[in-house]
Parts: structure tokens; sequence; C-alpha cells
């Protein structure tokens, strides 16, 4: 049996960059504590961006991660990415994602990570 099935806390990883903080599990992203509506595959693209901050990533590994099993043209990860800057660019005037011509995207905001207890509820015995 899992830990979470057992109704204890776990442990959750949140990134919090200048005033944003993104609950990958519960996928919830706030800026200074308001709730900010992402699509979610937008969300996604965020979480993958932020999980490898100050790296880049390749278009085949986001195009993989993000619809495995499926094919799109680089215009839907260019879309998910305009899409990703135009929402984060509402709250702050700092250019978090870079792009590298021809090869991919870089997060490239400063990005603390904190742990936080997550509750979990118990799993029913039948």
């Amino acid at each position: 049996m899992r830990k979470e099935e057992r109704g204890i806390n776990a442990l959750a990883k949140v990134y919090e960059f200048d005033g944003f903080s993104l609950d990958g599990r519960n996928r919830q992203i706030c800026f200074a504590g308001a709730s900010v509506a992402v699509p979610p595959k937008t969300l996604d693209a965020l979480i993958l961006l932020i999980d490898n901050a100050g790296s880049l990533l390749r278009k085949e590994q986001l195009h993989r991660a993000l619809w495995p099993d499926t094919f799109v043209e680089d215009v839907t990860l260019a879309r998910v990415i305009s899409d990703l800057r135009r929402i984060l660019a509402q709250h702050s005037n700092i250019p978090f994602i870079e792009t590298v011509s021809k090869h991919g995207y870089r997060f490239a905001g400063r990005v603390h990570h904190r742990v936080a207890q997550v509750s979990q509820p118990a799993a029913s015995q039948n």
C-alpha cells in the first residue's frame, strides 16, 4: 500500500518565481496569492519548463512530453508557449521563457523550490 493510500502526509514540490507560486501536484498557479487561469496543456508546458529551469528543452522533448503518441506540428507548441508568455506577462514584465531559435525553449527566471506538506485523504477500506 502506498503512503498516499494510508492517509499519511505526502511531500510535494512547489515552485516559486517572481510572485508566482506553482503547485504541480494540485495543478494550481497563483500570483500574489490569487489563482491564475492556465489551460491544462499550457500548465503542463510551464511545469516542464520550470522543472528544468535554466536548461534548454528541445522541441522534440516538449512534443514527446506534452503530446505522447500524437503528432503535432511545431506551430502547436509555439502557440502553447505564446499563450504561456501572454498569461505570465499579465502579472509580470519579466520575460521568463527564452526561445533558442530552431532548437527549443528555456525557463530563464529564478526559481525557488520548497517542499510543502500535502494531506492525502485516507483510502476507504472495504
